[in-house]
């Protein structure tokens, strides 16, 4: 079942989980068709205690192809952003009740939705 369909179908978390691991998966293709993932300084990046967002889409795409989301499409990336920290509350916290994830209408999800496949055609295209 992919995102598209869980959104269609009103299962909204786990259209997050699956549009959150998919710009995971994305991002470790794109070090890995760089030849960067034993890098010191991509590992780096990858401990710091920061965003996701922040982490796939700004640091380790302006380190190795000087190319940033956040400065080509700072509303994609926001929405990134957005919807890896809801991911992060429905994996974490076990779900759907919290406030956070409760009023998630279709239309947000859409938009998740959308986002996601922007910025993985973005990272697939540098």
């Amino acid at each position: 079942m992919d995102a598209l369909e869980c959104v269609v179908t009103l299962r909204i978390r786990t259209a997050i989980v699956h549009l959150g691991t998919a710009c995971e998966i994305a991002s470790n293709l794109y070090l890995s068709r760089h030849n960067k993932e034993a890098d010191p300084d991509v590992k780096k990046i990858l401990r710091r205690r920061i965003s996701f967002a922040e982490k796939h889409f700004h640091r380790l795409t302006n380190l190795i192809s000087h190319k940033s989301l956040r400065t080509e499409d700072p509303e994609i990336f926001a929405t990134i952003e957005e919807m890896y920290k809801l991911r992060n509350i429905i994996v974490h916290q076990g779900g759907y009740s919290g406030a956070e994830t409760s009023s998630i209408k279709t239309e947000q999800a859409m938009r998740f939705y959308d986002a996601a496949n922007t910025a993985i055609i973005w990272i697939d295209n540098l």
